[in-house]
């Protein structure tokens, strides 16, 4: 199962966004495969603050309406999934955050961290920084 980030949702449904074409490109390669993937809490609150936030969206923000229309689109996707949090969640979050160098930008990468290792799923991000926990399977999306 593929566990996007938000920032591979992003660009997935914002055609102005500098990586759509490669998040894009993913989208259609897991389809093609037949690949299940999956949104989370975390990834719904994340995607529906971004699309409405007039600073990441400049003139084209969204209504909350609009948002959750775009989300809905998404989970229309027969495909998509919805992950819950496995209960060993928590356990592995705050273990993920209780290491040396860890700092207050990395809570919600290690909540959606956390997620994937509890529940076995891969995440598909263009975070390089996901490879800092080695206990979790990732695919970073790059330019080519």
């Amino acid at each position: 199962m593929n566990l996007p980030d938000v920032n591979v949702l992003f660009a997935r449904v914002c055609a102005r966004h500098a990586h759509h074409l490669i998040a894009d490109r993913w989208y259609r390669d897991s389809r093609e495969k037949n690949e299940r993937w999956a949104l989370c809490r975390i990834t719904h609150l994340a995607l529906l603050r971004l699309l409405t936030n007039p600073i990441a969206m400049a003139s084209e923000a969204l209504s909350a309406k609009a948002a959750w229309d775009v989300l809905d689109l998404l989970e229309a996707d027969p495909l998509c999934r919805f992950q819950e949090e496995p209960a060993s969640c928590w356990t592995e979050f705050k273990r993920m955050t209780t290491v040396a160098g860890f700092t207050h930008s990395g809570w919600t990468d290690a909540y959606l961290a956390a997620i994937a290792a509890a529940s076995g799923s891969r995440i598909v991000t263009f975070d390089r920084r996901f490879r800092d926990w080695p206990q979790i399977r990732c695919l970073i999306l790059a330019p080519q």
